[in-house]
């Protein structure tokens, strides 16, 4: 995820300048950056329609983490990256009964440690 700040100086100015943004930035690069590019399997527990198509009850799913993250109707321009505009959750980390475990919730306190120190010390050079 550092590649997306290096690649647009403004990207890694912004964060430098407001640290503050940096929790809030985090969410949106696990967004772009698709951390979960698998898919998952599924079976329907009971009959559900979703966008018009109707999937029955013990019919097979197979979710796609990277097509939900581009979802024109969940994202506004999806595959642009921008920091500073607000938008919804991802699911970077999926989403379920456990969607947040001990070591996902370790992540976010790691990536903004990391945006915050790499921004003191590529300045220094």
């Amino acid at each position: 995820m550092v590649h997306l700040l290096l690649d647009r100086p403004e990207r890694y100015a912004l964060l430098r300048d407001e640290p503050a943004r940096v929790p809030a930035a985090v969410e949106k690069l696990l967004r772009y950056a698709q951390a979960a590019m698998g898919a998952h399997l599924r079976v329907a527990v009971e009959d559900v329609t979703l966008s018009g198509v109707t999937i029955g009850a013990g019919d097979l799913v197979v979710a796609l983490m990277a097509s939900a993250h581009r979802d024109e109707d969940a994202y506004h321009r999806p595959d642009l990256l921008a920091l500073t505009r607000t938008a919804p959750s991802h699911l970077a980390f999926a989403h379920g009964a456990r969607p947040r475990a001990a070591g996902v919730c370790a992540s976010y306190p790691w990536w903004s440690l990391c945006a915050r120190r790499s921004s003191r010390s590529w300045d220094s050079r």
